[in-house]
């Protein structure tokens, strides 16, 4: 079984497993930090047996990361994450929340990654902005 864990900016009510964050409270998170002027970074953890992974939005622009080639898990998940354009300064609360749907038919009922590659979008998705 994969744990997920979603964080949205620091301090309280900032931490949720992925079946607990749902979409109104992912957008409202974001909203809420970015009108109070405070960085709404989104995290993610990823664990099980043969996976352990931890992504994070950018807070500046010199933070932004490419993402390597490969063929694990892992690479597919972060083309996933990119795709949806949450390694960018900017990302959009639609593209955190897409995101988080990716993740949850992933790891919703079964937690085996097969099928994966069928995920990833045909054609690049473009966010808002």
């Amino acid at each position: 079984m994969t744990k997920v864990i979603i964080e949205i900016g620091r301090g309280g009510h900032s931490e949720r497993t992925l079946d607990e964050a749902t979409d109104e409270w992912v957008w409202m998170r974001i909203h809420e930090l970015r009108y109070a002027r405070l960085s709404p970074t989104f995290r993610v953890t990823l664990q099980n047996v043969s996976l352990n992974l931890e992504l994070t939005t950018p807070e500046r622009e010199e933070n932004v990361q490419e993402i390597a080639s490969g063929d694990s898990l892992e690479w597919e998940i972060c083309e996933i994450w990119q795709k949806m354009g949450m390694n960018e300064v900017d990302y959009t609360a639609g593209a955190a929340v897409r995101f988080m749907h990716r993740l949850r038919l992933l790891f919703g009922n079964d937690s085996s990654a097969e099928g994966l590659t069928d995920l990833l979008p045909k054609k690049p998705f473009r966010t808002a902005g």
